[in-house]
C-alpha cells in the first residue's frame, strides 16, 4: 500500500529526539479547572516552559514542542545538535524543578521527521518507551546516545552528563550538573547558587516528607531528594535535602558565601596565594 505514495523522505532525518512527561500533569490540569488561582500558577508554568527554550532554530535545525502533558525537542545527529538537546532536556527539568514539578523520560536517536506540522520515526518510539508509569523521574538514555557520547565526551565537555540512577543504576541524563559542578569561587558574571540551592533542598525535602500526598508521588520527590543529596553533599557546598533549621541554614550558606567571596578579593589583590584558603 504504501507503495502507491510518492517517494518524498524530505526531513526524515537521523536525529537526537528527547520525549518528555510533565508528571502530575492531569492533576494540576483538574485544580486549575476549579481554582482561579491555580490556572494562573499553571499558565505562568507552561509559559515558562516556552520561554525556556526557543520553538525551533532554522540555523541548527533544533525543535521543541508541548502539547498537554508531553514535551518533544529534537536536532540533527551531530554534536551541535547533541549538545542543543542535553542543554535543552537540562535547562526545562531544572526550570520545572524549581516550580515543583518533575519530569521524566529519554533521549534516543534515529530517524525522525520533526516539522511544524508532523512528528514521526523510530527515534521517538525509542525516546518515549522510557516514559514508564511508576519508573524515577529521570530523563532516561538510550543506547544510541550512549554511544554517540563516547567520542565527544572530552572534545565537547559531555564528560559529566552522564550518570547512574542512585535508584536502579541505569544510565540518565545528569539533569543537576549545574549544581554537582558548583564550586562557591566568585566569577565575574557568575551564577551564585548558595540560596537557590537552600530554596531547592526545603522545597524538595517539603514534598518528599508530605504524607498527604499520595505515595506514589511521594516516592518520586524521596527518590528527587536522595539525587540532589548524592549531587551536592561531595562538595558539602550546596545544602543538604533534609529536617533541618531553614533559616539557620540560609545564614550558614550566606556567610560561606560571603567568607569565599572575602578570601577571592584577598587572592586577586596579591594578599594570599591560589589553593592555600
Amino acid at each position: 500500500m504504501a507503495s502507491n505514495y510518492a517517494q518524498d523522505d524530505t526531513g526524515y532525518l537521523d536525529r537526537y529526539v528527547a520525549f518528555l512527561d510533565i508528571l502530575g500533569f492531569s492533576q494540576l490540569t483538574e485544580k486549575a479547572d476549579k481554582h482561579p488561582n491555580w490556572r494562573a500558577w499553571l499558565r505562568d508554568c507552561v509559559a515558562a516552559l516556552h520561554a525556556t527554550v526557543p520553538p525551533k532554530v532554522e540555523a541548527t535545525g533544533f525543535r521543541f514542542v508541548q502539547f498537554s502533558d508531553s514535551i518533544v525537542l529534537s536536532a540533527p545527529r551531530n554534536a551541535g545538535g547533541l549538545n542543543a538537546v542535553l542543554w535543552g532536556t537540562k535547562l526545562l527539568a531544572n526550570n520545572m524543578l524549581g516550580r515543583g514539578i518533575l519530569l521524566r523520560g529519554g533521549i534516543a536517536a534515529g530517524h525522525f521527521h520533526h516539522d511544524d506540522h508532523l512528528m514521526f520515526g523510530p527515534a521517538l518510539v525509542r525516546a518515549y518507551a522510557f516514559e514508564q508509569h511508576g519508573a524515577p523521574p529521570h530523563i532516561g538514555l538510550h543506547e544510541s546516545v550512549i554511544e554517540d557520547l563516547k567520542p565527544s565526551l572530552i572534545s565537547h565537555g559531555h564528560q559529566d552528563w552522564l550518570v547512574q540512577d542512585p535508584w536502579d543504576l541505569s544510565p540518565m541524563l545528569h539533569t543537576l550538573i549545574d549544581y554537582g559542578s558548583y564550586d562557591g569561587i566568585p566569577r565575574p558574571g557568575g551564577v551564585v547558587l548558595e540560596g537557590q540551592g537552600v530554596g531547592l533542598a526545603r522545597m524538595i525535602h517539603q514534598y518528599a516528607t508530605d504524607m498527604t500526598a499520595a505515595p506514589a508521588v511521594r516516592a518520586k520527590w524521596r527518590w528527587q531528594q536522595d539525587y540532589w543529596n548524592q549531587t551536592v553533599a561531595p562538595k558539602a557546598i550546596l545544602s543538604l535535602s533534609k529536617e533541618t533549621d531553614w533559616e539557620a541554614e540560609m545564614q550558614r550558606v550566606t556567610q560561606a558565601e560571603q567568607q569565599r567571596l572575602a578570601l577571592q578579593n584577598l587572592i586577586e589583590k596579591g594578599g594570599l596565594p591560589p589553593g592555600n584558603g
